[in-house]
């Protein structure tokens, strides 16, 4: 309700004869400094500063965020002006338009009050919380149009018209996909999972003993539940503190075992991504998810891209993102694939990291790439004071949700952990900083991505083009000299703009830019659209697969697959094209066709010899296993990474 009661008060309040950009700032500032009141704790606790500092900066903070409403206001009055646009169009146009161009820390929109009903944000697969946003301003100045003395009572009851018709169409556009997702739901694959939801203290100070009775104390909650009862065990952000990526597999082992961590289900748990991290308590670590395996031979890792606003790096960490400026993970996973007992497929899982789930074109994104079948979300509220930030985060995982059509698992430390379906509801959660181990039956469905999965950036291209038309309006006067310009200029903008488009393919690779590169693609007369060869997202030219060999001496040895090592051969050129495309193509090609070829190569032969290219390293040891290393762009800061593995007794190989 405080979501209609905003929108109609913003349109009343710019419509105004004395409205005053000064006042409407002042007072959205001050909206942001309530509804944002834990940003300067949590800014306290993060950084170390002073009060006096974090007071200033979230002032600042709450400053900044106003000026989103006060360009919505400067467009809407300036629309109203123009006459160009239907009176009621305008202040839904240009709150729009202020959601897509301004640049916030925390991209909260109008739409996300609405998280409650349901029906009527299904629409927010098609065009996120921007749609809805755009649909409540303009449903809300039809509302007022129909006080309107000016008008005449048929141009009343045209407004009531369309109005009903907008809000009824949504519902029944919500209801239809509300009714469809729960059917899927209903008959989707059963998938077992524990979440362990705890309430650890944050610590700023690296303490090895503290950081160790975090994690043993999150061990033994997880042994409330059996391994029996499970597939799958989900434990939040902030179970492990402590350095363990790199220890070699013995140590691994044990560690694990010390602190009730070893199962025999695979296990996803919040860890720090950092080298000996409690021998230097200075040392920056970076937040990351990782998947222990029941062998606790391999893990995986996914390292933390969008970092928390000022805490933890960029002030606008979104932006920093979409031109892809983030420090590159080397090892870093885009998806987690699991192998569950009776389940044909792997699982694969999309993990988020706390902040990650609030930008819906970052999770877009990833989803539409990789396809998983389920988000998963790790979060520490420790940080922040209150309940009110667990319930304003929780509201961003429900959209995501339903943005993608995924169930999305919460698992928190200090807040709220649960389970949402594609459809926004919510199957199971715990009390606010519960202590508890929950089992859940999670539903996997087969979906597509979405639409706004695949194309919800197109929405920061419609922006520049909305604002031209906007600005080539103002300075042409009257409607009918704008009609000329349009009829008069059309082609030759066309012409230029489709040239634009055109090499945006080769711009986008030289400048690291997926949005880029896709609009190329989109376009026929792009010049060599496909000139770095790109198959099913992997970029077959910029990418270098790598093999690490462990010998039957229990040597590892790393080898580039590259020119260098062909070189070595005879006939370089044809074990080129033999060895690196299959190679560069084996997370979207068959296995078995190029596992033969890695084993003939770097295993043993029938007469016992070693592999051919084996012999060409100069070594006399024989190959035990191999792990082949592959991304699917290095040049990207959103290169995709696999990991296979490889023994050279075939059958026994894993992903």
């Amino acid at each position: 309700m405080l979501g209609w009661i905003g929108a109609i008060g913003f349109v009343l309040a710019i419509r105004t004869s004395s409205f005053s950009y000064w006042r409407f700032g002042l007072g959205a500032s001050a909206g942001f400094f309530v509804g944002f009141a834990w940003f300067y704790e949590a800014i306290l606790r993060f950084t170390g500063w002073g009060p006096s500092y974090c007071l200033a900066a979230f002032v600042l903070f709450s400053g900044y965020g106003s000026l989103q409403m006060v360009l919505a206001a400067y467009l809407s009055r300036s629309l109203d002006s123009l006459r160009l646009f239907v009176r009621v169009i305008g202040p839904a146009l240009a709150w729009s338009l202020s959601e897509c161009l301004f640049i916030r820390p925390i991209d909260w929109m109008l739409g996300y009050t609405q998280s409650s009903w349901l029906t009527f944000i299904q629409i927010a697969d098609v065009g996120g919380p921007i749609l809805v946003s755009f649909l409540m301003m303009l449903v809300a100045a039809l509302i007022l149009e129909l006080f309107n003395r000016e008008r005449s009572i048929s141009r009343k009851i045209l407004v009531a018209a369309i109005s009903v018709v907008l809000v009824l169409g949504n519902l029944q556009y919500g209801e239809f996909r509300l009714a469809s997702i729960d059917q899927l739901v209903s008959s989707g694959e059963s998938i077992r999972i524990g979440i362990v939801a705890g309430d650890t203290p944050p610590s700023r100070t690296f303490d090895p003993q503290l950081m160790k009775s975090y994690s043993q104390r999150y061990g033994a909650l997880a042994r409330m539940i059996g391994d029996r009862e499970i597939d799958l065990l989900f434990m939040p952000e902030s179970t492990i503190w402590e350095s363990f990526l790199d220890l070699p597999h013995s140590e691994r082992d044990a560690f694990l075992l010390d602190r009730n961590l070893r199962r025999t289900v695979p296990i996803m748990t919040g860890a720090v991504a950092i080298q000996q991290l409690e021998k230097s308590p200075d040392a920056s670590g970076s937040n990351a998810v990782v998947l222990i395996l029941p062998e606790a031979a391999d893990i995986a890792v996914y390292e933390k891209q969008l970092p928390f606003p000022i805490a933890e790096g960029d002030l606008f960490p979104s932006l920093s993102w979409f031109w892809g400026l983030q420090t590159k993970r080397e090892r870093s996973n885009e998806t987690f694939e699991v192998s569950i007992k009776d389940r044909i497929r792997n699982l694969k899982v999309l993990p988020l990291i706390c902040f990650e789930s609030i930008s819906s074109l970052f999770v877009g994104q990833r989803v539409a790439r990789s396809e998983p079948d389920v988000l998963v979300e790790f979060s520490n509220h420790s940080w922040f004071p209150g309940v009110i930030t667990s319930m304003q985060h929780r509201v961003f995982a429900r959209w995501r949700a339903i943005e993608n059509r995924r169930p999305l698992v919460r698992v928190v430390n200090s807040g709220i952990s649960e389970v949402v379906g594609p459809g926004g509801r919510v199957f199971a959660e715990t009390n606010y900083r519960e202590s508890v181990v929950l089992p859940v039956t999670l539903k996997i469905i087969s979906q597509n991505p979405t639409f706004y999965s695949q194309y919800g950036f197109l929405l920061a291209l419609l922006v520049p083009t909305s604002i031209g038309v906007f600005f080539i309006r103002h300075t042409t006067g009257h409607p009918a000299e704008f009609s000329r310009f349009v009829i008069n200029r059309g082609r030759t903008a066309l012409l230029c703009g489709w040239g634009a488009i055109a090499l945006s393919y080769s711009v986008g690779y030289v400048v690291k830019s997926d949005t880029l590169q896709a609009l190329g693609i989109a376009s026929g007369s792009s010049p060599n659209p496909f000139v770095f060869n790109s198959f099913k997202g992997i970029d077959y030219w910029a990418n270098i697969p790598s093999l690490e060999l462990l010998t039957t001496k229990a040597r590892r040895i790393a080898v580039p697959v590259n020119a260098e090592l062909f070189s070595k051969l005879e006939g370089q050129h044809h074990y080129h094209v033999a060895a690196i495309i299959p190679f560069a193509f084996a997370p979207v090609s068959p296995r078995e066709l190029w596992e033969p070829l890695a084993r003939a190569f770097f295993c043993d032969g029938n007469q016992q010899t070693i592999g051919f290219i084996a012999e060409a390293l100069e070594s006399d040891e024989r190959v035990a296993s191999m792990r082949l290393d592959i991304s699917s762009n290095p040049r990207s800061s959103s290169s995709r990474k696999w990991n296979f593995r490889i023994l050279c007794s075939p059958g026994d190989s894993t992903r």
